[in-house]
């Protein structure tokens, strides 16, 4: 994969006028987010489903390999891999449009855009593997994301770093960010639809 050079979950539910409504303080049971989704497959694909909608609002002509099919499948390798959770699914979208934003306010500085075509694998996987480490008291090694998604853990480390820097480590998801990536991520439309990149971001 190119690179970018440069906790637990919580989770009871109630509807008020069709809106799923869920108090942060209830996100010990790690199920309840998923169901307030429609299950777990269904929450992963309306994720994937977002992370695509904000990928091409930044990228509008994606490669084909950048698909709702691919990205899902991203995403459940990680869930069977990590455990990683339909919770820490919607932190990584909310850490995404951050980064994505970040990046198009340097593009309109005239500065070099740090994402492309041939990494936005490499992108998603330290963005996942960044927030599991900011979800989760203990965490999964570098390398084993990186033997995963047949990488280098050098350019793994490489692209986190610079990763951080684009984001200014502003990487905390306050209560209200979270419901409303939440609310974003419920009203996505599934269409019935890993990523290869091996390069690096450069800053």
């Amino acid at each position: 994969m190119s690179a970018i050079e440069g906790q637990s979950e919580c989770e009871d539910t109630t509807q008020k006028d069709t809106k799923t409504e869920i108090q942060f303080d209830d996100l010990k049971n790690i199920d309840t987010i998923a169901q307030a989704l429609g299950g777990q497959k269904k929450a992963f694909q309306k994720i994937a489903a977002k992370i695509l909608s904000i990928l091409h609002s930044a990228i509008q002509e994606l490669d084909e390999i950048v698909s709702f099919n691919n990205i899902e499948q991203f995403l459940l390798i990680l869930k069977n891999g990590i455990n990683f959770s339909v919770s820490e699914g919607l932190v990584a979208t909310e850490l995404l449009s951050r980064f994505i934003n970040k990046n198009t306010k340097r593009e309109a500085l005239g500065k070099r855009g740090v994402l492309y075509n041939d990494n936005i694998g490499t992108m998603l996987v330290c963005l996942t593997l960044i927030t599991q480490k900011i979800c989760r008291d203990s965490v999964t090694t570098n390398s084993f994301f990186a033997s995963q998604f047949t990488m280098q853990t050098s350019v793994l480390n490489l692209s986190e770093v610079t990763f951080l820097k684009l984001m200014q480590f502003d990487l905390w998801v306050e209560e209200k960010d979270f419901w409303k990536i939440f609310q974003e991520v419920a009203n996505e439309q599934i269409e019935g639809e890993i990523l290869n990149s091996s390069s690096t971001i450069v800053i």
